[in-house]
This record gives C-alpha cells, sequence and structure tokens, in this order.
C-alpha cells in the first residue's frame, strides 16, 4: 500500500511539473472541440429517390488528449473524444421529406505525429469508437398532414455498437494554442443485420465519413 501511494503521489507530482512549464514538452495533455461535417456512405432506408437529396449533418465533437513527443520530429497521441455524427436527407417525393440519423460515439483515436516543420505536424492513426445512441426521426408532410417516426437503431439491434475508422489530418501549434482538421474515414459496416433483420440484396455498407475542424488547448 504504501509503495501504491508513493507511485500515485509522485505521478501527480510529475504531472503537475508537466503542466506547469512552457511548451514543447515531451508530456503534455490537453483539450479539444469543434465542428463536425457528417455522413454515412449509404443508407438504404432513406427513400430511393433523385427527389430525395442525402445530406451532410452538421454538429460538434469535444474531447481531451494526451501527446508525447519522442523528438522533435515525432510523437504520438491518443485521445478520448465524444463526437456527434451521422447524416440527413430531405426532398420532395410526393410529400415533403425530411431525414435524420444522428449517431453518438466515444470515439478514442491514437494518432502518430510527423513534424514537418516547428509547429506543424501531420497527424494520422487508427480510431475506434464505441456508440453511445441512435435514433432516426423521420418526417413526412402532404397536405398539411405531417406523420413523424422515430426508430432507436440501438436498441432495436439495428446498427453495430462499435465502429473502426482511420484519421488523417494536421495540427497548426501556436504557443499552447492549435488548430486541428482531420478527416475520419469509417472502415466497416455499422449496419447490423440478426434474426429477422435480414440483409437486403441492395445493401450497401454504411461507413462513417467525417470532417473536423476545430481547436485545442494544452494545459
Amino acid at each position: 500500500m504504501k509503495k501504491l501511494i508513493l507511485t500515485a503521489g509522485a505521478i501527480v507530482m510529475i504531472t503537475a511539473t508537466v503542466s506547469a512549464q512552457d511548451l514543447p514538452l515531451p508530456l503534455s495533455f490537453g483539450a479539444k472541440g469543434g465542428l463536425n461535417i457528417a455522413s454515412l456512405s449509404s443508407m438504404y432506408n432513406v427513400q430511393d429517390s433523385e427527389n430525395i437529396t442525402k445530406n451532410i449533418r452538421s454538429a460538434f465533437y469535444v474531447g481531451t488528449f494526451a501527446e508525447y513527443k519522442f523528438n522533435d520530429y515525432f510523437g504520438i497521441s491518443p485521445e478520448l473524444v465524444y463526437s456527434s455524427q451521422g447524416m440527413k436527407a430531405e426532398g420532395n417525393e410526393w410529400v415533403d421529406y425530411e431525414y435524420k440519423l444522428p449517431l453518438h460515439y466515444l470515439n478514442i483515436p491514437v494518432l502518430a505525429k510527423v513534424y514537418v516543420a516547428e509547429a506543424f505536424s501531420i497527424d494520422f492513426g487508427p480510431q475506434v469508437g464505441v456508440l453511445l445512441s441512435a435514433k432516426d426521426k423521420e418526417k413526412s408532410t402532404w397536405q398539411d398532414v405531417t406523420d413523424e417516426y422515430e426508430t432507436d437503431f440501438k436498441d432495436e439491434g439495428l446498427i453495430r455498437t462499435f465502429d473502426m475508422g482511420l484519421g488523417v489530418g494536421a495540427t497548426y501549434n501556436i504557443g499552447k494554442f492549435m488548430i486541428q482538421c482531420r478527416y475520419n474515414m469509417g472502415l466497416i459496416d455499422v449496419a447490423k443485420f440478426e434474426g429477422e433483420n435480414e440483409k437486403p440484396s441492395n445493401h450497401k455498407a454504411w461507413r462513417n465519413n467525417v470532417f473536423q475542424l476545430g481547436v485545442a488547448f494544452r494545459f
């Protein structure tokens, strides 16, 4: 127990000392957030018509990160990020039609950072995601009569609770502040088929695609 207390105390002291110093640091921590521009590669349950437009969904992300620099040129940065993603569609096919599918994830990227300049890095690496919620909303209006439907994709077992992707982006450092952009490309089909929910013959993979633009701050 004494060793455990001493070890925990040492970790706290080291973290406090690191956070108090001026950058650049071998080890640093921070918070981040910004804009998500999200879409799904395909959605068979959205009305298939030239009059229905599948659009991007604008949302946000927020999270924390750590970064360890091995030297002036290379580092690694794990993150823990809440990310609101998904898609939407709208148009007119006999009726005015609106469809939204917000997907809320807890994402864990682990990024390699290659510093091509002192303040500028190229970032890339894998990302895993845990689905928190997925409730769609479908709305159709005809002659002033509106019908609305909602389905909980997670509870109904229509979507996988695990996602995997690859992130590629860049970071520009301005003191303790950073400007970041990144594209996260989904690698797996998040649609789920089991039991009575049979896979349709015309199914195309649902893959998360998200462009992110935001800022970060090192503590």
